[in-house]
């Protein structure tokens, strides 16, 4: 699967929800700073409807139809369609350190 891999301990994170609907469960979150590398690669995934995988310490979410909204100019909410929620295992945390 192709996907943009964000590492959420990379960035400062806030307002962090999820909200369900009829078409699944969909979370949002703000990250700050963020390099206009990654904006980029943020809104091509957004044009692509590409899929995020976002990286927390101990969970990892990977997002479909993401949308995101520059906020600032180091600044982007993300939001997207959880497809899997799934908690990372102790050699992924530890091979990262």
């Amino acid at each position: 699967m192709n996907y943009l891999e964000i590492n959420c301990a990379d960035y400062e994170l806030n307002g962090g929800s999820v909200g369900h609907s009829l078409a699944g469960s969909v979370f949002r979150c703000t990250i700050s700073p963020v390099s206009g590398d990654v904006l980029g690669k943020l809104d091509g995934a957004a044009r692509s409807n590409g899929t995020v995988r976002l990286l927390f310490t101990s969970e990892t979410l990977l997002l479909e139809r993401v949308k995101i909204e520059r906020l600032e100019p180091m600044s982007v909410r993300i939001a997207g369609r959880i497809v899997v929620s799934s908690p990372r295992r102790t050699e992924q945390l530890v091979s990262q350190s």
